[in-house]
């Protein structure tokens, strides 16, 4: 017997597969062909049980709310952070304005961190990314996304230091993660609480 919400849709494609939803609901894909073996859908339960248990353990950041907004990891009063009446401000002017703040704190320590592996990036960028904290191109342009802004500063540097180690090294091998520890001596305790968090915007 299932005890948690879920849903199931038949398709055609070869595999199946279970997946968790940011509201907790398990979503089962399985196959037309194999929706009557149990075998495999007993499977694919086992795998939403996982999936369930690391969900219940994710850490939920709320960026904002309707007093303040969160700015590296501390809740700061909407008008100290826009410099005006909150209620006359775009969501796209405050995102500008997040851009800034986090371009400026990242780029210093880009370069600190640049600096001491002797590697020179082409360019820095802030996004709304949907699936990554931050990215390096094999261009050497770094990309670092917009809701890193509400994460404790530790975090930021973290990731930060995960991008300049990609100057160097392209995957995610021995090297590159020796390279990581060298720039950020206590990057696994952060790596690990990031894996953990989730983002939740304030409405």
């Amino acid at each position: 017997m299932i005890d948690f919400p879920y849903h199931i849709i038949y398709t055609r494609n070869r595999n199946g597969y279970a997946k968790i939803t940011q509201q907790g609901t398990v979503l089962f894909s399985i196959p037309k062909r194999w929706q009557h073996q149990e075998k495999v859908f007993n499977e694919l339960y086992q795998k939403a049980e996982k999936l369930r248990l690391r969900h219940q353990k994710q850490h939920i950041v709320q960026q904002q709310n309707a007093e303040g907004i969160q700015i590296f990891g501390e809740f700061v009063a909407r008008r100290e952070v826009l410099g005006t009446d909150a209620r006359e401000i775009s969501q796209a002017t405050l995102e500008k304005k997040l851009k800034m703040m986090l371009y400026e704190y990242a780029a210093e320590w880009l370069d600190i961190f640049s600096h001491k592996i002797d590697k020179s990036y082409k360019s820095l960028s802030i996004r709304k990314m949907k699936s990554r904290w931050g990215s390096c191109s094999h261009d050497q342009r770094i990309v670092l996304n917009l809701s890193l802004i509400y994460l404790d500063r530790a975090s930021i540097q973290y990731v930060i230091a995960h991008e300049v180690a990609h100057l160097q090294e392209k995957n995610h091998s021995p090297a590159f993660w020796s390279l990581v520890e060298m720039l950020y001596p206590n990057y696994k305790a952060i790596r690990k609480k990031l894996k953990m968090l989730t983002l939740r915007e304030y409405s």
